[in-house]
């Protein structure tokens, strides 16, 4: 437990989940460091989903431009124009569809970012 009361009141009011449901204030040391450590896991989760999401927005984002790239100087292989459509939408669609994905991604990280700097 922290020795200062401001960083003891805001260890107090950190939402920690304890696996039974007990409330804080009768947790144990064990209770408390396993609830931390899941709390780690989780952020490592969410922080690695994160950078998978970005890196294959940024992936969809090249492609779609080699794809446009492509029909407009001409330069896909011989097959009509639904290949080119075809080729076109399996970039675009995904791409469409992630950055929604990371628009709300970036809205919630912005969000939390400013809920916990109004804490302080």
């Amino acid at each position: 437990m922290p020795a200062d009361a401001r960083l003891l009141s805001a260890w107090l009011r950190e939402p920690i989940r304890l696996k039974d449901h007990k409330p804080i204030h009768l947790a144990t040391i064990a209770d408390l460091e396993r609830a931390a450590k899941r709390a780690k896991n989780k952020t490592l989760l969410i922080w690695s989903g994160r950078i998978v999401l970005w890196l294959a927005t940024l992936f969809f984002f090249l492609g779609t431009i080699v794809a446009i790239v492509s029909t407009l100087t001409d330069s896909w292989p011989e097959g009509g124009t639904g290949y080119l459509i075809f080729a076109n939408a399996c970039y675009e669609l995904p791409f469409i569809a992630l950055v929604w994905l990371t628009g709300r991604d970036a809205k919630r990280l912005i969000a939390k970012h400013s809920t916990q700097q109004a804490r302080r």
